[in-house]
């Protein structure tokens, strides 16, 4: 299990606007669970044509790792593809200097250190930091699309997806390569929006079951 209420996905979009009050510096504090949080969204297109927006909600207890995201999110991950997928496992993002697993950086200089391990692997939708070993993170993230108790220790989790675990699955779904998508799925542009506008226009109506190319718009909610 999780390490509390804290860490939780949401039955649906309404549960989150009943939860997530405005709260003071951008962050939206959970009137249910007593913590404040950023929710970011990431706009997923297919062959062109958008198909839903996973809204992620990062954990404000884990704020170096969170402001680290935050702060490559508007430059440096536009054209980062998503590199790495491997079903019943994660896909996985952040390399924006070699874009192919071996690169990426971050803020606080090449590698950062391991912040905490309070959350754990223990559902599908969870965002954690990817690394080679204890504390050398740079600029990599995973979204989990099972739970992955094993990577607890040693993987930082920072967020969880709270709309839109379809759009991850049809990324996990893309055809690869190995563990390389056969398809591009790549970040291209930043923007922000209201908080409850973006958790409202996480749509996952449009998902088709067949993948050609993915494309990702990544934004700020607060």
């Amino acid at each position: 299990q999780g390490p509390g209420p804290r860490q939780r996905l949401y039955s649906s979009s309404q549960e989150v606007l009943n939860c997530y009050l405005e709260g003071p510096g951008g962050w939206g504090f959970c009137s249910c669970c007593h913590y404040s949080a950023k929710v970011v969204f990431l706009d997923v297109d297919i062959g062109g044509d958008p198909v839903g927006r996973i809204v992620l909600e990062l954990f404000a207890d884990i704020p170096k790792t969170v402001e680290k995201f935050r702060a490559l999110k508007p430059v440096h991950f536009k054209g980062c593809p998503f590199h790495q997928i491997i079903k019943k496992f994660m896909i996985q993002s952040g390399d924006f200097s070699n874009q192919n697993g071996t690169g990426g950086e971050s803020i606080y200089g090449e590698k950062f250190e391991d912040e905490n391990f309070h959350y754990k692997h223990y559902q599908e939708g969870l965002q954690s930091m990817a690394n080679a070993g204890p504390n050398i993170n740079g600029s990599q993230f995973f979204i989990t699309t099972v739970p992955t108790p094993y990577l607890d220790g040693k993987h930082v989790v920072f967020g969880q997806v709270i709309k839109g675990l379809g759009v991850a699955r049809m990324l996990e779904n893309v055809e690869v390569n190995g563990e390389k998508p056969a398809k591009l799925c790549v970040i291209v542009l930043s923007y922000v929006d209201s908080s409850k506008a973006v958790i409202e226009k996480a749509d996952l109506s449009r998902l088709q079951p067949i993948t050609l190319s993915c494309v990702l718009n990544i934004g700020l909610v607060n």
